[in-house]
């Protein structure tokens, strides 16, 4: 058996008529290491299982020409292409590219037939040298059409790339498969609804593809690989360190593949007030309600026993209200001691050293970026962090009087006016709360 890799524009002229031709579109990209997980074998990301083998297998062997495969399997050298650069050969790891054709060979067998594959990297060769041509099949192929996207990419960036997001179905950054069952059922339910589904979970979304086919959901699903952490700005591949993040990122915002960097003015506000109330005469409700007589739009009142730690907030904050708008009513972050279980979120030890509280806030920043999530447990917010605005203030009454609880009384009349509340998992600060020894 013979294998034999498209070039990039043949790639992307298939997958053009393709799309314009058939409802129920597949496009699957398979890596060396999906080679050794498919033959039993571990690989240095993964760890074969019967299962994810048993998966990415059946994946691999459909026979329908709308299920198209690309393969790491010996695409041609193209304009730029470079060592290091999308140059195939030997990868990373010392592993030759005749191992895995073998591999490829002992799944499907070893007639003397020559198998065509698309080529694998056709969007992240796009993004460097043909980025007019990414831009126009997304405008074509992706934005305007309903969508999901699984995976662990920041949900912000990714609505730069591909426009609006219906469902964000959020995954594990590592070994997502692994813990498939937590997630896939909010996948399964919404797929029929949705016209692209953009699967970004390593090789788990081989996975995907193929319960979806199985499932005969009628939509475009793409894999668009490693393009997803780029614009995330992670350096997860080699093509991407060589590119620049930067430099990648200015030419895509010129060639109109993403939009020009989030900014005050584009937004329907002219930005938020940042307030530490002080509670005069023990009454810190009339304080809130002195000063959200006195605002436009939104305001986020912040405790004075608060640090801020994570260097995007305010950055997140407005992304938060961009996507939720006027229907949040309270949007918050989480902390390290409050009553309140959403907000609360717990370092591997709650110490009082400031340097590890800033690289929890750190890691959990990269995590989960500007991310939001729905409250689960039902028990109101605390109010050391309050990203509000006057439309619901109004609505509501404003604040009652008093000082303790005016905080959960807020939310749960906001609640029930019908507004929604968030919490940022990404946006992390140091509670001193009950530390006051350290102030003196």
């Amino acid at each position: 058996m013979n294998f034999r890799v498209l070039s990039v524009r043949a790639t992307l002229d298939a997958l053009f008529d393709m799309l314009e031709s058939e409802h129920k579109v597949y496009f699957a990209r398979y890596g060396d290491g999906d080679f050794y997980v498919m033959t039993g074998s571990d690989e240095m990301m993964h760890k074969a299982s019967p299962a994810l083998t048993q998966e990415l297998r059946a994946s691999f062997e459909v026979k329908d020409k709308r299920f198209m495969k690309a393969a790491s399997l010996g695409y041609p050298k193209e304009d730029g292409m470079a060592p290091g650069m999308f140059i195939e050969g030997s990868l990373e790891g010392g592993v030759k590219l005749d191992d895995f054709r073998n591999r490829a060979k002992m799944i499907l067998g070893k007639d003397q037939d020559t198998l065509d594959f698309y080529n694998p990297i056709v969007f992240h060769y796009l993004s460097v040298f043909e980025p007019t041509l990414l831009t126009e099949f997304l405008n074509r192929h992706i934005r305007p059409k309903k969508k999901m996207f699984i995976g662990s990419n920041n949900v912000n960036n990714m609505e730069k790339l591909y426009g609006h997001i219906d469902y964000y179905i959020e995954t594990p950054a590592r070994d997502a498969y692994d813990r498939l069952d937590e997630w896939w059922p909010n996948v399964a339910k919404h797929a029929h609804d949705c016209e692209v589904i953009l699967p970004s979970a390593g090789m788990a979304s081989r996975a995907i593809m193929d319960r979806l086919w199985q499932m005969n959901v009628e939509a475009h699903v793409l894999d668009i690989g490693s393009l997803n952490d780029a614009i995330d700005g992670k350096q997860t591949r080699t093509w991407i360190r060589m590119a620049g993040i930067e430099t990648l990122r200015t030419n895509l915002t010129q060639a109109s593949v993403l939009p020009p960097s989030l900014e005050i003015a584009q937004l329907p506000y002219d930005g938020i007030e940042v307030v530490i109330p002080h509670g005069a005469d023990n009454n810190l409700g009339a304080e809130y309600n002195r000063i959200m007589k006195n605002i436009s739009d939104w305001v986020l009142f912040i405790d004075h026993d608060i640090l801020l730690l994570t260097r995007h907030w305010y950055h997140a904050t407005l992304a938060a209200i961009k996507r939720h708008g006027h229907d949040a009513g309270w949007i918050s972050g989480v902390t390290n001691r409050i009553f309140c279980p959403d907000q609360r979120i717990a370092p591997a030890v709650d110490h009082d050293d400031v340097i590890g509280h800033i690289q929890f806030a750190n890691d959990l920043y990269e995590t989960h970026g500007d991310k939001t999530r729905e409250p689960t447990s039902g028990i109101p917010f605390s109010g050391f962090f309050i990203l509000t605005h006057k439309q619901a203030w109004e609505k509501v009454g404003g604040f009652s009087n008093g000082f303790l609880g005016v905080d959960n009384d807020y939310w749960n009349k906001l609640v029930g006016a019908g507004y929604k509340t968030y919490i940022m998992p990404g946006i992390y600060m140091y509670h001193i709360y009950r530390k006051k020894e350290l102030m003196v």
